[in-house]
């Protein structure tokens, strides 16, 4: 597969959960809609993403105490939607000279840190759109 680059190693951004997946040893992939993390409004920017928490880190251990519709301020990496690099391998052919990635292509994040700002949705202005 032939990947190009699309922007910045590391993204700022408001995590509003909406679901979480079968949590394993290493870590946890929640669905969760993605907001900018600008102080005074919360632009929607992703319905729907699969994010990623390694065990043990502070990322990790915050997000465990969220329940569906909560939001904490994150760092992430963003990076291509490893499930879907795996389905495109396996099922070879075509699958394998679609380009990606770009911002309409499926993708997910791994949380690195949490800024010194993080909290919790009780302490949040009110996010620009719901999403259900």
């Amino acid at each position: 597969m032939r990947m190009r680059m699309i922007g910045y190693n590391y993204v700022k951004f408001m995590l509003k959960l909406r679901k979480r997946f079968h949590r394993e040893d290493d870590g946890e992939f929640v669905s969760a809609a993605i907001y900018s993390a600008k102080e005074d409004e919360q632009e929607l920017l992703v319905h729907d993403r699969r994010v990623g928490f390694v065990a043990g880190t502070a990322p990790d251990e915050k997000q465990k105490s969220l329940q569906v519709g909560d939001c904490m301020l994150m760092l992430g990496i963003p990076r291509v939607d490893l499930a879907l690099v795996s389905w495109r391998i396996r099922h070879g052919g075509d699958a394998l000279r679609w380009s990606m990635p770009s911002k309409s292509s499926r993708s997910e994040c791994t949380m690195i840190s949490l800024p010194s700002a993080a909290t919790n949705s009780a302490k949040l202005p009110q996010l620009k759109s719901n999403v259900p």
